[in-house]
């Protein structure tokens, strides 16, 4: 399996509209994202993996095959693992457990707290960033334990891609392929 790029904010511009355009036919995407820390000019490297594409969604969706990780430094992956302790009284936070992918026009997140806040959570702008613990990951704060908050610098959307054929793994068809311009 091979990654192929299908959006870069070098490439594709810095906005929510452009990634959930170039990310909308995609299920099986790795969101790489350039965490920028305050205390040196050091990057960390964060972000997600999601089970379906990225489209703006009134609801959250996905399901508990979405993961959230560290890169770099010091890996370490944050798959969600569902809650069977939880009686039917602790619905709410059942629910809140399973928001595994948000997409809306203001911001794109994945995982989520009773507090509003999320496991990761980008800006319209992809300019700033949040990581918070959230129900179900168990993660830490990806960015940095006193870095809940970041600027971001590039962030990237890779499919895979199988080796054998070169079609996307989630089946999709390529649409590049049909692009006839000009014809």
């Amino acid at each position: 399996t091979k990654l192929d790029l299908i959006y870069s904010t070098e490439n594709d511009g810095r906005s929510l509209s452009a990634f959930y355009e170039k990310c909308k036919r995609t299920k099986h995407t790795i969101v790489l994202i350039e965490a920028m820390t305050k205390s040196s000019n050091n990057k960390v490297i964060i972000g997600m993996f999601a089970s379906q594409s990225w489209n703006v969604h009134p609801t959250s969706y996905g399901d508990g095959e979405c993961f959230l990780f560290r890169a770099d430094p010091d890996a370490k992956c944050f798959h969600w693992t569902p809650d069977f302790s939880s009686g039917f009284d602790d619905i709410e936070n059942q629910v809140i457990r399973e928001q595994f992918m948000v997409a809306r026009n203001e911001y794109l997140a994945m995982g989520a707290n009773a507090d509003g806040t999320n496991g990761l959570r980008l800006d319209q702008d992809l300019n700033q960033g949040e990581s918070y613990p959230a129900l179900g990951f168990g993660n830490e704060p990806l960015a940095g334990e006193n870095m809940k908050s970041f600027e971001v610098g590039t962030v990237e959307v890779y499919r895979l891609v199988r080796d054998v054929d070169g079609k996307a793994v989630d089946g999709e068809v390529d649409d590049s392929v049909w692009n006839l311009g000009g014809m």
